[in-house]
């Protein structure tokens, strides 16, 4: 997973992609940053919190650098 960056990683996930690029920061992860479009997305409902999840763990494996 080393050659994923969480920008692809972000990509990979349909329901995110209307969100995309309207995050406070360019740099943003989608985890904890303020500002976040796809947090503010999952939170109001329209991101499925099993798929926000799965993000989350796929970002913890590619920061650990597991496949």
């Amino acid at each position: 997973l080393g050659h994923i960056s969480v920008e692809q990683a972000a990509l990979g996930f349909a329901e995110f992609r209307p969100y995309l690029g309207r995050c406070k920061f360019t740099d943003c992860r989608h985890t904890v940053e303020p500002g976040c479009a796809i947090r503010a997305a999952h939170l109001a409902g329209h991101i499925a919190p099993a798929r926000y999840t799965s993000y989350q763990r796929f970002l913890d494996a590619l920061r650990s650098g597991n496949s």
